[in-house]
């Protein structure tokens, strides 16, 4: 009778070692296979899924800014005081040139500059100088801001 046999299970487990890791190994390479064409088909997925979100997203706040162009305007206005990656860093943030902390809320901007009173109007430092806080900053157009900015130089060569 093999359980008898003192060497029974060794030779048991001899002769089913090989077959149960060519299993084991035939088993890992279908899930390594499964594996990545699950991962694939997720990345394929996750880049369409996020590509549609995000234009989504892009679109809703396009229409949002374009209703609500104020917001635009001081969101930009900070980023170019706070931000050394914005292009106008230099002349603004980088000059020293601050926002106060109360206009760092939107509602509390719009509460003291009210809104744009039409598209050619952009915020307009008195002479072109100091931060943007209440009192020296008016919405301006072009011309407006051209007269700032002969003022400050006039101060300069003085």
């Amino acid at each position: 009778m093999p359980y008898k046999d003192p060497d029974y299970m060794k030779k048991y487990y001899a002769e089913h070692r090989e077959e149960q890791a060519a299993y084991y190994a035939a088993h890992r390479e279908e899930r390594a296979v499964h594996n990545a064409a699950h991962r694939e088909e997720k990345a394929v997925y996750n880049a369409v899924y996020n590509t549609a979100h995000h234009e989504e997203i892009a679109v809703q706040q396009a229409a949002h800014y374009a209703e609500h162009p104020e917001r635009t305007i001081w969101h930009n206005m900070i980023r170019r005081c706070t931000n050394p990656q914005h292009k106008s860093w230099a002349t603004y943030g980088g000059a020293g040139v601050k926002v106060c902390r109360r206009w760092l809320t939107y509602a509390n901007f719009i509460s003291d500059m009210g809104k744009r009173p039409s598209p050619k109007h952009s915020l307009s430092r008195l002479a072109d100088a100091g931060d943007y806080k209440k009192g020296n900053v008016v919405w301006g157009t072009r011309a407006h801001q051209e007269l700032q900015k002969r003022i400050k130089r006039q101060r300069r060569a003085a």
